[in-house]
């Protein structure tokens, strides 16, 4: 235990290393990806998916938050989600390039940094030290939760060089105007979140902003008074019918924030499509993406 920040609540240090080695027995390769994968090759659609994999898209997004602070008026916060850095090599200098001709307040990464649930090797920690110096510009800092895909030991070995994660916790940004910015540990899979702890180390009166890898949690958010939330983990369905309709879906996430931009009362809230793709470097009708936030005032 000594190896992991005093800061860390050691209960929750335990019961994550447990859901971790129970997550990682589960086949790295589910059955129905497979059959995904021999279907899309003998229908000659597999290279098509791929070309598509590695079509990164940059879209800007724009919140209006009630009671937003004049001072932050304009505020950008670059959103990475789901990047699965080590499925395919060939992803990190497209997502480097994209990056490269943007300027930004705050980077977040919400969760799923690698595909494997597992201590990162050395190729992996190499390419995730190159995002980090592309995302280091960002003058109030790069911060980030944990994803279902990701190990305690990861977040250990990133700390260090400069990414703050966010494991139930929250911190004030050192803003013109300050604002609270929460995390929350994966809901979906490891079951280690904490919302409520979160938000009581929000301070009272502030604007306050929540990371949280899956949009599971919106209606809690909603009910502790968050502005804004951004999370992942759907990858937009990844694999989709013309239109845009998921093949395979995930019952536990409400439709209404399954992908983009939605809102519940006064909390607006944006899961991303992601950066990478999930067990099959394919992706139809939903292009992966990286979402530049600006915030602005009424």
């Amino acid at each position: 235990m000594n190896r992991f920040p005093t800061r860390w609540n050691r209960p929750w240090v335990e019961a994550r290393l447990r859901a971790e080695q129970d997550h990682s027995r589960l086949p790295r390769s589910r059955l129905r990806y497979r059959l995904l994968g021999l279907t899309l090759r003998a229908a000659g659609l597999y290279q098509a998916g791929y070309r598509n994999f590695l079509a990164l898209q940059t879209r800007h997004h724009q919140h209006r938050p009630a009671a937003w602070p004049a001072p932050l008026h304009g505020l950008s916060v670059l959103h990475l989600s789901d990047l699965h850095l080590d499925l395919d090599p060939a992803l990190l200098p497209v997502l480097v390039r994209s990056i490269e001709p943007l300027e930004f307040d705050v980077a977040i990464i919400t969760g799923d940094f690698l595909e494997r649930c597992e201590p990162p090797d050395t190729a992996s920690l190499q390419a995730l030290q190159l995002l980090l110096q592309h995302l280091k510009k960002a003058p109030i800092g790069v911060f980030g939760v944990l994803g279902n895909h990701d190990s305690l030991h990861l977040a250990t070995a990133l700390e260090p060089l400069g990414l703050r994660f966010l494991h139930n916790e929250a911190v004030v940004l050192d803003t013109a105007s300050p604002i609270a910015l929460a995390g929350v540990d994966d809901a979906y899979v490891i079951g280690t979140d904490d919302l409520p702890t979160a938000a009581a180390q929000c301070p009272p009166g502030l604007p306050r902003l929540l990371l949280s890898h899956s949009p599971q949690l919106c209606h809690a958010a909603q009910h502790l008074g968050f502005l804004a939330m951004f999370s992942g983990h759907t990858h937009g369905g990844q694999i989709c019918l013309p239109g845009g309709r998921p093949i395979l879906r995930m019952p536990s996430i409400p439709r209404p924030v399954f992908k983009g931009p939605w809102s519940l009362h006064s909390l607006r809230g944006y899961t991303s499509n992601g950066v990478g793709a999930c067990h099959l470097p394919v992706r139809f009708n939903c292009p992966p993406e990286i979402v530049l936030h600006r915030f602005l005032s009424a």
